[in-house]
């Protein structure tokens, strides 16, 4: 079981968008067989062990800590060239928080040309949520909406994020996606599952 003794314990996942048919689904990284073919690296972060835990709803993670300094980040990224996602319109992320109030994550997503789309996340307490990250730039002003609705929200019995993202991305040339917080004060402990990192089409 996950113990709650660090400050901040967090449950991360990738996994496929709950609407996303399996046959517009992209897998990039599998955590219980990780592959070659996927760099895995860390700034200022560190994996103390290399088995999953499993929460007390079931889930299966793996562990990390981000260490507190300016901004720590975990990154995927091709051992080679370059992600095409040009037929993907979202990729999503299976993320809990073990703590009593809410944090703040990034998620960059980073193009060979050097454009990236940023999203920010405030990640409530709670049980594991599935977030939704457009890898093209949307704000709830670009759906025609004043502020974005209360999130998460339900679908299916699932919780819901549905992040905002910024910036600009060639989606045919992905090269990496990274996982960051800004300026932590206490060491960060997150745990993401052994499902894989997809990407589907939105």
């Amino acid at each position: 079981m996950i113990r709650r003794s660090l400050p901040a314990v967090f449950a991360l996942l990738f996994a496929a968008p709950v609407w996303a048919a399996p046959a517009g689904q992209q897998t990039l990284f599998n955590f219980v067989r990780p592959a070659a073919v996927v760099q895995v690296a860390t700034q200022d972060a560190s994996l103390p062990q290399s088995n999953a835990e499993q929460t007390a709803e079931g889930e299966v993670l793996r562990r990390i800590i981000f260490n507190p300094t300016s901004r720590p980040s975990l990154s995927l990224a091709p051992q080679s060239g370059a992600w095409d996602w040009s037929q993907s319109g979202m990729m999503s992320l299976r993320i809990q928080s073990a703590m009593n109030w809410a944090l703040t994550l990034y998620v960059t997503i980073q193009s060979n040309d050097g454009k990236t789309l940023v999203s920010r996340v405030d990640l409530p307490a709670g049980p594991a949520q599935t977030l939704l990250v457009p890898l093209v730039a949307s704000s709830p002003l670009s759906q025609g909406m004043k502020a974005a609705p209360p999130m998460p929200m339900t679908l299916d019995g699932q919780r819901i994020l549905l992040a905002s993202s910024e910036g600009q991305l060639d989606r045919s040339q992905v090269v990496s996606v990274t996982l960051s917080m800004d300026n932590p004060r206490r060491p960060r402990a997150f745990c993401w599952s052994v499902s894989a990192c997809r990407t589907a089409r939105g």
